[in-house]
């Protein structure tokens, strides 16, 4: 994790003062090392850099890095997995290189193909690359979104300027970006538990979505984001057999790409399917011991300690682990919020894990998060696909005779109360007026409150931008491509 930022347009000292003052605010991100970029001419850029050192801990992985060819320079947060095939084929055109770290190899990368690089690339990242021959910046995002990278456009009277970071409260730091809020970002962390991008919770700022760039030039409007990856459509249904093989190669190949480290890396292990299956994973793609991570609570009833002790005992990991106690929760709470960026509700608990993994001394660990979703895990997805029918029927009733008859069955199950339960027969009312529409149903069974409560809570503003699903409404209309391939 390192910590990127800058501005496009006029450079003067006040903007270099920003992005000084952005880069600093993301000094949790990257403590290994900073770095600063300004560029040559008006208008122009203004880089600003936090390292974590992950490959190549040498100097020589300094950001901002600069092309001494080309003129390129660049800032990026994440990790090129396939940058040793890269270099390979720069290497067979001639290129040479100075380090082992995989920012050189994608600087290089793009001053062969250009834009063209992104679609090449596999990997988590975020960057930004200046390209002065062509009075050009390309902003990009990883495939999936796994490294986040937010921009805001800012009216100045010298003329337009661009402003990025890998944090939303880096951009507020500029001293440039007012702190209003956004009621559709309100409405969507409501909902949703987190904000669901392009929206976040800052008026005029915006997340770059995930398979997203953004090709600026300097002192002109911000352009849409371009999407250079969409997932592909459903194959040919194959054997089980070969389905299966070809999964675990997969997993297996992504898994290494994944350990590929200069530092010490662990697994965060839970005793779960997911976790589990990727630790086992981790000791078939490694050839050094592998670190599992696990947290422990004091009341049995939530306590899967034993389960991650078998694993860890069947895989032979070296396991750690940390018993989360009330108090040290409590003492831990502060620097847990304080280390939020934009809230989400599952954020507490991978503060106090990932605390452990690097009091132990790692700087990487892998998860199995996302496991259930991409695999059908949950009861709920099967409950949800039964259930489609019987609410597609239901549309054919009066709203307000399915309204009364889900506030009726709720009285019956849980008793009058003053605060509604916001549990999943809370949300019947909800889930009859999805007429059966899957991502409809998801939304509704996996959001936080029904919204009837969300409107006391005070996210009706917003709430009425978004889809009925919770969602912007072009989010909302790629899931049916996504979730049924159609």
């Amino acid at each position: 994790m390192c910590g990127i930022a800058g501005a496009i347009g006029l450079i003067d000292p006040r903007i270099q003062e920003a992005v000084r003052a952005m880069s600093a605010a993301q000094v949790h991100r990257g403590p290994d090392d900073s770095g600063f970029y300004v560029s040559n001419g008006q208008p122009g850029v203004c880089f600003g850099f936090r390292r974590l050192a992950i490959l190549d801990l040498s100097t020589e992985g300094h950001q901002p890095m600069v092309d001494p060819e080309r003129g390129h320079a660049i800032v990026f947060n994440g990790e090129i997995y396939n940058y040793v095939e890269l270099r390979r084929e720069l290497e067979a055109r001639g290129r040479t290189f100075r380090s082992t770290s995989d920012t050189e190899v994608l600087l290089a990368a793009y001053g062969e193909w250009g834009e063209g690089v992104l679609a090449k690339l596999r990997g988590m990242f975020a960057f930004a690359i200046h390209d002065p021959a062509q009075g050009t910046v390309l902003i990009a995002r990883d495939r999936l979104g796994i490294k986040p990278l937010y921009y805001a456009e800012v009216t100045r009277p010298e003329g337009a300027l661009v402003l990025f970071a890998s944090e939303l409260r880096a951009l507020l730091a500029s001293g440039l970006v007012r702190r209003d809020l956004e009621p559709r970002g309100l409405a969507s962390y409501l909902w949703n538990g987190f904000v669901v991008g392009p929206t976040t919770l800052v008026r005029k700022v915006s997340l770059l979505g995930p398979g997203q760039a953004l090709l600026l030039r300097p002192g002109e409007p911000v352009p849409a984001p371009r999407r250079y990856w969409v997932l592909d459509a459903e194959a040919a249904p194959k054997p089980v057999e070969e389905s299966v093989a070809a999964l675990e190669a997969t997993l297996l190949e992504a898994t290494r790409q994944h350990l590929a480290s200069d530092v010490p890396l662990g697994v965060f292990l839970s005793g779960g399917i997911d976790s589990s299956a990727v630790a086992a994973l981790a000791t078939r793609a490694n050839t050094r011991e592998i670190a599992t991570f696990h947290v422990g609570f004091e009341e049995s009833a939530f306590d899967e300690s034993e389960y991650a002790r078998s694993v860890a005992r069947a895989l032979g990991t070296r396991h750690i682990e940390l018993r989360l106690t009330q108090e040290r929760f409590r003492d831990g709470l502060e620097a847990a919020l304080a280390s939020l960026d934009q809230p989400t509700f599952d954020a507490i608990n991978t503060y106090f894990v990932s605390r452990l993994v690097r009091e132990a001394g790692f700087t990487v660990a892998l998860a199995g998060t996302g496991g259930d979703e991409l695999f059908g895990g949950y009861r709920s997805f099967r409950d949800l696909s039964r259930a489609r029918l019987p609410l597609t029927l239901a549309r054919l009733a009066p709203r307000g005779f399915r309204s009364a008859l889900a506030r009726r069955l709720v009285e019956r199950l849980h008793g009058p109360s003053d605060v509604p339960p916001q549990t999943r027969w809370g949300k019947l009312s909800d889930l009859l007026d999805t007429a059966g529409e899957l991502p409809d149903m998801y939304q509704v069974a996996y959001g936080l409150f029904t919204r009837e409560f969300l409107a006391e809570l005070g996210g009706a503003p917003g709430l009425f931008e978004l889809a009925p699903s919770g969602l912007p409404p072009a989010r909302r209309a790629a899931w049916p491509r996504v979730m049924c391939g159609v």
